[in-house]
């Protein structure tokens, strides 16, 4: 039988929380180019991305650039902006 050494198992969920963020920080930044990528592709401003997504221009800038994460409300309100075209592509 083991003996649980509660240190070690504090500095394993340290390590796995760290990988889990830094999953999530790359995650946020490929989703924002992609979605700048769209926005440039159709010739769309922040201004009018925005407007379609009901977000202000610092917010689509700051989810462009991986600076904030996606809400499930906001793919949802994304997905209702694109056309079906683009997500079939």
């Amino acid at each position: 039988m083991t003996n649980f050494d509660p240190e070690k198992a504090i500095i394993d969920a340290q390590a796995r929380l760290k990988a889990i963020n830094a999953d999530c920080e790359r995650i946020n930044r490929e989703t924002g180019e992609n979605l700048r990528a769209f926005r440039e592709k159709h010739g769309l401003s922040l201004r009018d991305m925005g407007e379609a997504l009901s977000l202000s221009k610092g917010y689509l800038s700051d989810l462009e650039r991986g600076r904030r994460g996606w809400s499930v409300a906001l793919v949802g309100s994304y997905l209702k902006a694109v056309t079906p075209t683009e997500l079939v592509r």
